[in-house]
């Protein structure tokens, strides 16, 4: 009797290690074949979006084709870019149907733009034109997406990037990531829950930045009722990183490596790009060393000469009553951005530019030319690529 009672509970214990075993397995290959809300929400919550958008731009009529374009960034972009503004000020401008997808992520720098990229790339989905977000202190050491990066959230593609971008701590991202696909249940606990069951996370730990996303990928910021103290306020406590960059300015190679793969992937397929240097409010703005100035012109001009990609500087556009935060749009900021983004990518697209004219050319009013950062067209005209 004692034997038998043995054997069962023997074989309970090993039934439910085979079950524990077939669930983890189960779940790691289901995220790893595309379940992307549970490995990662942000992704997930904008390429829905973009996926029906190119299903009726290669579904649909093809006498009312519209063209796509998508713009890689962070949370100021995904704050920033308003994509209704975008369509409506590109119609006006060209009298063409485009429509945008704004896939910026959170702490979203160079690194994290190209997988994104690569992830809309190995999707089928082929933008028209491609804007790229360009964050000063994401360009300077110590390398921030190190420590920004979390292996949860990548597939097992993903980490191609962080080897050609020579990322520091990229052999101990992938050994975290074999970790954690055995134990995905465990690794992705907080994306589960927040999918299944939000009530039993509390809000700082939910993965629904982007949940409330439009159509069109803008996430807005509620707006504080006492915008420049709070901005000042949330620079000093959350800020200290940036500032410290730009006031002893370093050259980040990672960085600089991951531009350059998204333009040579855009070079590769024939689609135009440019870059772009969000506003920042005045307190970030003074932060900027001269060292720092010159770091990154010297970063845009190479990558103009190199890939002949337009440089789009935003960077005095709005008052410091738009943001949130000296680096966050409000809305009212969003749509004043937006609008004078889409101008200068109607003036780039426009048929009757010159190649090698100087169509990029976004200096803000007030601004003086060694301040600023070159701004140089795209190599080729638009009407020259269709």
């Amino acid at each position: 009797m004692a034997h038998r009672r043995r054997a069962r509970a023997r074989g309970v214990v090993l039934w439910a290690i085979a079950g524990f075993v077939a669930l983890q397995l189960s779940m790691g290959f289901a995220i790893e074949g595309g379940l992307w809300g549970f490995r990662d929400p942000w992704y997930q919550h904008k390429i829905v979006h973009l996926r029906r958008q190119w299903h009726e731009r290669t579904h649909g009529d093809a006498s009312s084709s519209t063209r796509l374009a998508v713009m890689l960034g962070s949370s100021r972009t995904g704050n920033g870019l308003k994509g209704t503004c975008f369509e409506e000020e590109i119609h006006a401008a060209l009298g063409e149907r485009w429509t945008i997808g704004n896939i910026a992520v959170q702490a979203g720098g160079p690194v994290l733009e190209l997988i994104e990229f690569r992830r809309l790339l190995a999707e089928g989905i082929r933008p028209d034109f491609v804007l790229i977000e360009v964050t000063t202190w994401f360009l300077a050491e110590p390398v921030r997406e190190a420590s920004v990066i979390k292996s949860a959230r990548l597939s097992l593609s993903d980490l191609d990037c962080l080897d050609q971008c020579d990322l520091p701590n990229r052999r101990a991202l992938r050994r975290a990531w074999w970790a954690e696909w055995g134990l995905p249940w465990y690794a992705h606990r907080f994306s589960i829950l927040t999918e299944v069951a939000p009530i039993l996370l509390p809000s700082w730990l939910q993965q629904d930045w982007a949940a409330g996303c439009d159509r069109t990928g803008w996430v807005e910021v509620p707006g504080p009722d006492e915008t420049t103290f709070k901005s000042w306020v949330a620079l000093n406590v959350n800020g200290s990183f940036s500032e410290a960059c730009l006031r002893h300015f370093r050259p980040c190679e990672p960085s600089r490596k991951a531009l350059r793969a998204i333009l040579e992937e855009c070079r590769r397929r024939d689609i135009p790009a440019a870059l772009v240097l969000m506003p920042e409010g005045s307190r970030v703005r003074s932060c900027y060393s001269p060292a720092a100035r010159a770091g990154v012109k010297a970063a845009m001009t190479e990558l103009q000469t190199d890939f002949g990609a337009a440089v789009i500087d935003g960077s005095e556009w709005i008052a410091d009553d738009g943001f949130s935060d000296q680096i966050h749009l409000l809305s009212e900021g969003a749509d004043t951005c937006t609008r004078r983004l889409a101008q200068q990518v109607a003036t780039l697209l426009r048929p009757s530019a010159e190649p090698g004219a100087n169509r990029g050319s976004t200096h803000s009013p007030g601004t003086t030319q060694d301040a600023a950062l070159p701004g140089v067209g795209l190599a080729t005209p638009w009407s020259a690529r269709n």
